[in-house]
């Protein structure tokens, strides 16, 4: 019995078939599976079968993707030939089918993975010619990987000979078993009940023959048994050559769109077949939104349908609905729209939020607030309701989900965590349904790597992200997380650079988001890139949201409304004029776009509330932090306030209407507030004060360049003009943070071109060359120095895995070592006042309490005991905490209370016709 061949252990049989013995092996100098294919001894002398395993061989080192099994070498050991390939965990497809037919979602989703696996092989001039279910493998996690290529033939080798596909014989192994019989010599390449016309003919193969082979394992899924199984092979090759195919077989909930695409690959005719296998993958996970429906597609709906009936009818039940709008007669009509709101668990706050493209489920992202306790809050987590059951589900119980996106087919969503950085961390895939947790297939790179917030799940079964740094567009396999591909961006760089994605705008083409600054205001526009050559093309300006429907028509989100246009997908260009159709899409500037998605049976989804965040106040907070008015004025103030030392002095970032940011000022005696630094081409945030309070230090953003490249300062009365202090390189980021009790320097973040964040210290009256300054970790925020004559800073950082407050002494301008303070998760800090010997540092926690401690500093750093004020803090969009008050901080305006819902609008897209 063979033990060994080469460096791979063999551990038992895999199989056996007319082309050989597979076996499993143990890979010992990796420690990996893989499986052996052994060319049987009697056949090795025959150069024929010798050039066939050898073209095998060849044939699978071109292919490299997630639903195709890979090669990793061929061995030769006593004159006998192996192929060691990937070892794939699972069952093969026949296995299943022995056991039933598959519920037709998951014979859908399955053979859009068989369609994208043979795609590429065809791309790479590969015909697989025994596409059955036996060469199909489904692994644990519901990937489908097609194997065996033993019948495969290039394009070139089939250019230069067609006698290879002329037909002799063909018998099954077994009787009665046709379905799954090896290929056998003597046999017609390619087994009889999965034949092609033209192959049982013995007529060239093209990549057509495969469509049709594709076309009968779709059926076997859907029904259990191939169309053209006979007791013999000469009655299968009879059957495929003449019978007629039998759809009433067809499960009665098979719907019409599946029905359509068995139909076209199924054509005797390979002329009237699909030119593309990936057309049919296309089809089957992306039918067109006005497609007919079958009689058990609409039962299959019926579910959603009734759900929303019942809020109509008053009838609430586990769906937590609440109805904005009906319209006047009979609650059944199928075509009229139906308005409602799905609300999220108790104390949801909602910041996105997509239904799925079969319009089943919704997916929503935001945070879990306990007013009660803040350490009890859940950030950024994902919930995902069955519009049928009304049925919530929290995803995976992961925070920091950044990202969320459904399959093509609705089946299953995939989703990013983000890291302390901001940037996109880890992927995870589960079912739409939650019936299993998900699990974790990939970590995305950080360093030079894939950056950004978002990703795109195109038709062909791939996750596409941005390489930021090269500008590449990155494909992973949404089964396995693997790097499949990536694409240069072929474009000009005068467009800017691509700033997030969303969905596929036909088989090929993505939709992306560019930034544009011009004529002093900011914009973004929609371009596609074409996934095969990175090339680019605007779609539309002054949009976001881009989704093609397929039929000509595109829509896409400006300001609070949603517009429609007709559209080329040719060319990628709009035509004709465009038109509002929809409103009340939530909006943070007057410059920003809502977000709203459309499922494939027509169903619109969005977050409510229109323009929202221009209402802001600025407040005080006293030492117990109550609040009073800085002033009356409400306006769109940013996140980001500054204080003066001696609290007399503000400074606010504003979101001005042409999309910019500025920095506007104001005094305690002159509580109105002024613009101080604005520019045409510039924005202006991250404002500090120096210690004296006759300046502000701030951050400049220039958009050509993508960062906020410079430093700069200002008098607080305006004269003087605006001073740069400090340029970083090219694409990378300077944020001001805090400037020393003695005037001479400002420490400052920097973020590098490689992601890496560090703390940087900026001369303020000298030539001298800024420095970096070791020893922070790279999730430090909140830097502050201490008051005057006491040498210190305070600071937060993760670097234990939560957010902790830290202090470091100051010695000849060196930092000393870090000294824990809290051993509390603590979200802004302050030094409130100079004591003896030190100064009291303040600090609010997670649970919005406020605690003062007293750091001294005579022979070392001691940390003296806490005392809490009696009153804890509200949630702020930024609190700055100073010596001599509380503090100052920016409150949310009465035009954006937290959003709780998701607005549903069902039969949508039938009202555009109207």
């Amino acid at each position: 019995m063979l033990s060994q061949v080469g460096p791979y252990r063999i551990d038992g049989d895999l199989g056996r078939g007319g082309m050989g013995v597979v076996y499993r092996a143990t890979d010992t100098r990796l420690g990996r599976s893989v499986a052996v294919k052994a060319l049987p001894a009697e056949f090795a002398a025959d150069p024929a079968r010798l050039e066939r395993f050898q073209r095998e061989a060849r044939t699978l080192a071109q292919l490299n993707h997630p639903n195709l099994a890979g090669i990793h070498g061929v061995e030769e050991q006593g004159g006998n030939r192996y192929l060691v390939l990937e070892y794939v965990e699972g069952e093969p497809l026949s296995d299943r089918l022995d056991r039933g037919p598959l519920p037709a979602d998951e014979a859908v989703d399955l053979a859009v993975q068989i369609a994208a696996g043979v795609e590429a092989a065809h791309e790479a001039g590969v015909i697989h010619r025994d596409l059955k279910p036996a060469n199909i493998m489904v692994t644990p996690d519901g990937r489908a990987k097609v194997l065996d290529f033993g019948l495969a033939r290039s394009d070139e080798e089939r250019s230069m000979s067609a006698a290879g596909d002329a037909p002799t014989l063909s018998s099954p192994a077994l009787p009665g078993d046709p379905g799954n019989s090896p290929t056998i010599e003597g046999a017609i390449l390619g087994t009889a009940a999965y034949m092609s016309p033209e192959q049982a003919r013995g007529r060239r193969a093209d990549k057509r023959t495969d469509i049709w082979s594709f076309g009968v394992v779709l059926y076997e899924m859907l029904t259990g048994a191939s169309p053209f199984v006979g007791e013999t092979a000469s009655d299968s090759i009879g059957a495929v050559l003449h019978k007629d195919l039998d759809f009433d077989r067809l499960p009665r909930e098979t719907p019409a769109h599946v029905r359509r695409v068995l139909e076209r690959c199924l054509q005797r005719d390979k002329a009237m077949r699909y030119r593309a296998v990936g057309d049919a993958g296309l089809d089957l996970a992306q039918p067109l939104p006005h497609a007919q429906n079958s009689a058990a597609e609409h039962r299959s709906i019926m579910p959603l349908v009734a759900a929303f009936t019942a809020v109509i009818l008053g009838l609430v039940g586990a769906l937590t609905f609440t109805m904005l709008d009906r319209e006047q007669g009979p609650v059944a009509r199928a075509a009229s729209p139906v308005r409602a709101s799905v609300m999220g668990p108790e104390g949801f706050r909602m910041s996105a939020a997509a239904i799925s493209t079969d319009g089943r489920r919704v997916v929503m992202i935001g945070d879990v607030i306990d007013p009660e306790r803040e350490d009890a809050s859940l950030r950024d987590i994902a919930y995902v309701r069955d519009l049928g059951s009304g049925e919530t589900r929290q995803i995976g119980g992961l925070r920091d989900v950044t990202h969320a996106a459904f399959s093509p087919n609705g089946r299953w969503v995939v989703f990013a965590t983000r890291s302390d950085r901001g940037v996109l961390r880890d992927l995870y895939r589960a079912p739409a349904n939650l019936s299993v947790e998900p699990i974790r297939i990939g970590a995305i790179p950080e360093s030079g790597g894939v950056s950004g917030y978002t990703f795109a799940w195109t038709p062909t079964n791939e996750i596409v992200f941005l390489d930021g740094p090269t500008q590449q567009l990155v494909l992973l396999s949404a089964a396995t997380g693997d790097e499949v591909r990536r694409v240069p961006l072929d474009r000009d760089e005068a467009d800017g650079l691509i700033g997030s994605f969303y969905g596929p705008l036909g088989k090929h083409w993505v939709s992306v988001i560019v930034p544009r600054f011009s004529e002093g205001t900011y914009g973004e526009d929609v371009f596609a890139v074409d996934l095969r050559n990175g090339e680019s093309k605007r779609v539309v300006r002054g949009a976001r949201n881009p989704i093609g429907l397929g039929n000509g028509r595109l829509l896409f989100s400006r300001g609070s409304q949603i517009f429609e246009t007709a559209f080329d997908t040719e060319t990628m260009q709009t035509l004709g004029a465009i038109r509002p159709v929809h409103g009340d899409l939530a909006t943070a500037y007057a410059w920003s776009h809502g977000a709203f998605t459309v499922s494939q049976n027509g169903t619109l989804a969005y977050l409510p509330g229109g323009l929202r965040g221009a209402r802001r106040t600025v407040v005080q907070l006293d030492m117990q932090f109550n609040e009073s008015e800085w002033s009356d004025e409400k306006r769109a103030f940013e996140g980001e306030v500054a204080i003066s030392p001696d609290a007399q002095r503000i400074a606010v970032t504003l979101s001005s209407p042409g999309g910019l940011f500025e920095i506007w000022v104001a005094e305690r005696d002159r509580p109105r507030f002024r613009r101080l630094l604005a520019s045409r081409d510039h924005d202006f945030n991250h404002s500090v004060f120096t210690v004296d309070g006759e300046s502000v230090l701030a951050a400049k953003y220039d958009p050509d360049l993508g960062s906020a490249g410079e430093v700069v300062r200002v008098r607080f009365d305006g004269s003087g003009g605006v001073e740069s202090l400090y340029t970083s390189e090219p694409g990378a980021s300077a944020i001001p943070a805090s400037a020393s009790s003695d005037g001479s320097t400002l420490l400052a973040f920097e973020v590098t071109l490689t992601g890496e964040r560090q703390v940087i210290e900026i001369p303020l009256d000298s030539a001298e060359p800024a420095r970096a300054v070791p020893g922070f970790h790279r999730t430090t925020s909140s830097l502050r120095h201490a008051p005057a004559g006491v040498p210190l800073v305070s600071y937060i950082s993760s670097e234990s895995g939560a957010p902790r407050l830290f202090v470091r002494s100051l010695n000849g301008g060196g930092f000393g070592t870090p000294i824990p303070v809290s051993d509390e998760d603590v979200i802004a800090s302050g030094w409130h006042a100079p004591i003896e010997g030190g100064a009291e540092l303040s600090y609010l926690r997670a649970d919005r309490a406020v605690l003062i401690r007293p750091v001294l500093t005579g022979g070392g750093i001691r940390i003296g005991e806490p005392r809490r004020t009696d009153m804890d803090v509200p949630v702020y969009l930024d609190v700055e905490m100073a010596p001599g008050i509380g503090g100052v901080a920016v409150k949310r305006g009465d035009d954006e209370g937290p959003i709780t819902r998701v607005d549903i609008v069902t039969n949508w897209l039938q009202t555009l016709d109207n």
